[in-house]
Formats: structure tokens, sequence, C-alpha cells
């Protein structure tokens, strides 16, 4: 029994800097998931693009996408279809705000254009926001 009793000071500081290195990897690697979800969908699709099998590749840049998308807030706007495509409009995009009517965008084409000339896009949907009754350019 005193040979083991001997024994224990000698690993207690090699059980504790395990532990403490397990810590810091676990903290490592939840840092870098955040930097994983903050990614834009160039870098996502970049990321991916050497798988060879097209519908891997496709699975997998969706569902990192999917991920990333899940983690953004969600805006409410006044309109339910895009003002400048006439698509419907995602709630995870930024709107803008014009003559106190908030606008949402089916993507982030769509805002800059907007932009450059609001009534003329304003023009395309219905007084309710739910219609597209305009032109695509």
């Amino acid at each position: 029994m005193k040979n083991t009793k001997s024994f224990i000071p000698l690993f207690t500081p090699i059980i504790l800097i395990t532990l403490l290195t397990i810590n810091v990897y676990a903290q490592q690697k939840k840092h870098d998931h955040n930097a994983v979800m903050k990614q834009d969908t160039a870098s996502v699709i970049e990321q991916y693009k050497n798988i060879k099998d097209k519908e891997v590749r496709e699975y997998m840049t969706n569902l990192h996408l999917e991920m990333i998308d899940k983690t953004k807030p969600t805006y409410k706007t006044w309109n339910t279809v895009c003002p400048v495509l006439g698509r419907p409009v995602n709630p995870k995009l930024k709107p803008i705000v014009y003559n106190g009517k908030t606008y949402g965008f089916c993507c982030k084409v769509c805002p800059p254009k907007f932009q450059e000339n609001p009534e003329k896009y304003i023009k395309n949907l219905n007084k309710t926001g739910k219609k597209f009754i305009g032109k695509v350019e």
C-alpha cells in the first residue's frame, strides 16, 4: 500500500495538465466553430469546391449554408415579395427602411438596386406588398 500512495502525488500534476489541455483544446474548437458560422456564401462554396462528387459537394455546401442561416436573426418586413425580382422575401436578409416602410428582399443583389431608385421598385408591389405587379428587368 505504501508504494501506491507515493505514486499518487506524482500523477496528480499529470492529470491536471491533461485536463487543462483538454479544456484549452475544447475552447479552441468552440472558437473555430463560431468562425465557421460567420462565413459568407462565397467562402463556403470555396471551402467545398474540391469535392469531386457533385451531389456530395452540393449537399455539404447547402448543409453548411443552412447552419449559418439558422444563426442569423429574422426581420419583419412590410412586403412578402421582393420589389426588385418578385420572389419571396428572405427574412434573414437585412431590410431597408424607406418612407417609413421596411422593405425586404429575396437576395443580396436586390437591396443595392432598390437603393439606387426606390420609387421605381416600389411600383412593382401592390398596396399590401404581398403581390408583385411590375416587370423584372
